[in-house]
């Protein structure tokens, strides 16, 4: 046993970790000081932070994991409370990031039983972090350790995989009487390009067995459909894996998993009214956004079917307001056809018409208020920046078409119908995501050289409050003339080499031109038949993270492989 100090301080870092979870009993003490002394005689160094259960606190996970080495540095870093979590709770949970003594700058937000922390910037590669949930402390306590949770974890290097995240699940975790026929929905942190589709996959176990079926995608979603219903009364297990057959290198251990489980319903035994487990904007909640929706989250699946603008519908004193509802896990949402009025007290209704998916009713009618904030955002956005700028030449065939607006927009907004790129009158194949202020068109593959694009936000676009742009925003660009007939020996292979010296590869390298050639037709990182869709070529277009190559590099490769991968 170490010295008194030593002791003391094992057992004043496990009490102040154990004051999280409020009073336990004695013997639940004397079990949990046994493994805390027993750490403390096993190694002196051992950090009480990054080993307490997450089950005790009543968190089901933690993304990036506890001691997570070599995380992309753009990571989603968030914390899901345990199903049945007061949504009060996690309203009022803060989440923060630091770099050693230092707040790393960001935004939180919540989604369902969820709170996510967004950096404002990228981390600083190979850094450790730590990263602390506090919840509201409803006791009284003035002690704000008795409220927190910290973990840890390391960024890696700055060369690193796109930063895709699993942000919530349907059915949810630890979730019961699923419904047999139902499809997996999972929903990631951003929309989905070609190559994340290729490298991401969901799979749906019973035990040691798979469970067949199709996965599609949509946007920002990835849905798995069974081939057949699933067993009632029976727990399923869940797994999304991202990044399939990337090379990040073998001492990549950044999160690239999710898993989850649920519990289908036991058939004929549901005799039980559903309730309203929460609702958002929170009952007498003040200050709400008038672009906000009113969503009711319920105690179990529902009957789709008797979720209507009748069933789930918000007024305005008597005048009921107009809008849709759309229901999805077991979450209706009221979304109202136009903003809703400033410093104006509304009220959500769920009527007893609300059945599960047992066909029991709502036990009594259910209702909410709020007050929305004084003053109303009646002011149309507009566009600060575009990239490529308004009639930028030189522009190289691989870059991405980003638009910044003056104010936060509608994410479901900017997209593929009110963000285009043409050239001449002809659409560029490509996807539109949205982040912060910017939208970003990322086309399916490359651009041509020494041609005009037109980019075109319309005023389809609009902001959280629902104003649209005052009017149709077009600007042009010229890309860069492609060079004739590039040599792999003279102007690839120095790249590759380059490419190589910066991070390891499985290709085999060579100082015989040829056979550097030949070694990457084996690999299979150069498809002669069809080189644009080559593993070299698709993982350069997507996006190369990092920056240490060039963009002039960069097209090097692309147009090498444009003009047909020759072996010169």
């Amino acid at each position: 046993m170490r010295d008194k100090r030593k002791l003391e301080g094992c057992i004043y870092e496990m009490r102040t970790e154990l004051g999280f979870f409020g009073v336990l009993r004695p013997f639940y003490y004397i079990m949990i000081m046994t493994v805390f002394l027993a750490g403390c005689t096993k190694d002196e160094n051992q950090d009480i932070l990054d080993t307490d259960p997450l089950k005790v606190a009543g968190i089901d996970q933690v993304i990036p994991s506890i001691l997570a080495d070599s995380v992309e540095v753009n990571p989603i870093v968030s914390v899901t409370f345990e199903p049945g979590t007061d949504p009060s709770e996690v309203s009022a949970a803060t989440l923060t990031l630091k770099k050693g003594s230092i707040n790393v700058k960001g935004k939180t937000t919540i989604s369902g039983t969820t709170t996510i922390f967004t950096s404002d910037e990228d981390l600083t590669p190979e850094t450790e972090y730590t990263a602390t949930v506090k919840i509201g402390q409803k006791d009284g306590s003035n002690d704000s350790k008795k409220h927190e949770y910290s973990w840890r974890f390391k960024t890696g290097k700055h060369h690193r995989k796109n930063s895709l995240a699993v942000v919530s699940v349907e059915p949810q975790n630890k979730s019961t009487k699923v419904p047999v026929a139902i499809s997996l929905t999972v929903t990631f942190n951003q929309e989905l390009t070609s190559s994340m589709k290729n490298s991401t996959s969901v799979v749906l176990n019973k035990g040691a067995s798979s469970i067949k079926g199709t996965l599609s995608f949509s946007g920002n979603t990835a849905i798995f459909k069974p081939d057949v219903e699933l067993v009632s009364n029976t727990v399923y297990d869940g797994k999304v894996s991202m990044g399939i057959g990337y090379d990040y290198g073998e001492d990549n251990k950044s999160d690239d998993k999710y898993t989850w489980n649920f519990t289908t319903i036991s058939e004929g035994n549901d005799v039980s009214a559903p309730s309203v487990s929460s609702v958002v904007p929170a009952n007498n909640a003040t200050s709400v956004v008038t672009g906000s929706t009113y969503t009711v989250t319920f105690s179990e699946p529902m009957d789709p079917a008797s979720i209507t603008s009748t069933t789930v519908s918000l007024k305005q004193g008597t005048v009921a307001v107009a809008g849709a509802v759309t229901y999805s896990g077991t979450t209706a949402t009221f979304t109202p056809s136009a903003a809703l009025a400033a410093n104006t007290v509304y009220t959500g209704t769920v009527t007893t018409r609300v059945k599960d998916v047992a066909g029991n009713a709502l036990a009594g009618s259910y209702s909410s208020n709020f007050t929305t904030a004084a003053g109303s955002d009646v002011t149309a956005p507009t566009v600060l920046s575009v990239t490529p700028a308004n009639n930028a030449a030189a522009v190289a065939i691989g870059s991405n078409v980003t638009v910044t607006f003056s104010e936060a927009m509608n994410a479901t907004t900017c997209n593929s119908a009110t963000f285009t790129l043409k050239q001449g009158t002809t659409n560029v194949a490509g996807t539109v995501a949205y982040s912060g202020t910017t939208a970003t068109f990322t086309p399916s593959s490359v651009l041509g050289g020494n041609t005009v694009y037109t980019g075109t936000i319309t005023t389809g676009a609009k902001d959280a409050a629902g104003n649209a742009i005052a009017s149709n925003y077009t600007w042009s660009f010229t890309t860069i003339a492609t060079s004739v007939l590039l040599s792999f020996a003279s102007d690839v292979v120095p790249v590759l080499n380059l490419c190589n010296d910066c991070h390891t590869h499985k290709w085999t390298t060579s100082t015989v031109a040829s056979t550097f050639y030949t070694n990457l037709v084996n690999g299979g990182y150069v498809n002669q038949a069809s080189p644009t869709t080559s593993n070299i070529y698709t993982k350069i277009n997507s996006g190369h993270p990092g920056s240490s190559i060039t963009t002039a590099n960069i097209n090097k490769i692309l147009n090498w492989m444009t003009e047909g991968s020759n072996n010169n």
